[in-house]
């Protein structure tokens, strides 16, 4: 009798569960319908991963496309998108990068208030909207060094200062930097010297020029200046916000990254906040306890 009771009480619970999981589902794929009628197709994937990504496949170079000058083996994993039609790959590509980016949030414990100006500022949206990679780069952050230089090191304008202060930090050097060292090596072997690919393109595309707004050499004491905060502190954030400076080039969407570094240390202060306040509670509650415990002794 019991058991009866209960399974008809749980009954609308299952019913609503239902209900609401059927409901996310309708809603994840309007999303999708809406996202591929109306989305813009990045610039970055159409004209020049996407392509890139074709010709590696194919056994060429990718180099070979004017506008991609970064290591081979980020095209490994864009092999299945490029398979797919563009307007689809562009889709998923944009979809991935917005879940990795609440991931990267997530992982460094990012405030939601804070997390949600993250996602809601021009050049985080720009680099969705675009279909460029900053996402993969700051991914990266959250490897261990071995694994996280293979990411960093895609777009150094990114990620050049997290490589040197892996370096810096790093109590074994070479087993941290010898696989990557080791990629870059076989890289050049097959496609040449392919990393001098964007001091050629300076007259020709703009790169330097139109698509540059570095402040290169300008700002790299701040670079620097940063990178030895970060150390000195123990407090990544600020490496994060080096990059940029150090670069000679760097497009707008890059500075999500100096973003990102803001963001994971405001987050640090506000936590720290209540910490602050509580022990400055204890102090009050032991001042008060020492003036009770004196007035009460006897004269």
């Amino acid at each position: 009798m019991s058991s009866k009771f209960g399974s008809n009480v749980d009954k609308p619970k299952r019913i609503k569960k239902v209900l609401e999981i059927t409901a996310i589902i309708i809603l994840v794929l309007f999303l999708l319908w809406f996202e591929y009628q109306y989305l813009p197709i990045g610039w970055d994937w159409e004209r020049t991963f996407r392509p890139a990504t074709l010709e590696f496949m194919a056994g060429h170079s990718p180099y070979t496309i004017q506008t991609f000058f970064m290591p081979p083996w980020l095209l490994i994993p864009l092999i299945p998108l490029a398979l797919l039609p563009v307007r689809i790959s562009n889709l998923i590509l944009v979809d991935i990068g917005f879940l990795c980016y609440l991931f990267i949030l997530y992982r460094l414990k990012i405030r939601p208030n804070i997390a949600l100006i993250f996602m809601l500022f021009p050049t985080t949206l720009l680099v969705l909207a675009t279909n460029n990679v900053d996402w993969l780069i700051m991914l990266g952050f959250l490897l261990p060094p071995q694994l996280g230089l293979f990411l960093v090191l895609i777009k150094p304008q990114v990620g050049i200062a997290m490589a040197i202060y892996w370096l810096i930090v790093s109590p074994n050097k070479i087993k941290t930097f010898l696989p990557v060292t080791f990629a870059y090596l076989i890289s050049f072997a097959i496609y040449g010297f392919w990393i001098s690919k964007p001091a050629t393109m300076a007259d020709k595309t703009g790169y330097h020029g139109s698509f540059d707004i570095s402040f290169f050499p300008y700002l790299v004491p701040l670079g620097l200046a940063l990178l030895i905060v970060s150390i000195h502190k123990h407090k990544d954030g600020f490496t994060y916000m080096a990059s940029p400076f150090l670069a000679p080039y760097v497009g707008v969407n890059s500075y999500t990254v100096v973003l990102l570094g803001l963001c994971k240390l405001w987050s640090q202060h506000q936590n720290a906040l209540p910490k602050e306040e509580e022990r400055k509670d204890d102090k009050y509650k032991l001042l008060a306890k020492k003036i009770s415990d004196d007035q009460s002794e006897p004269i």
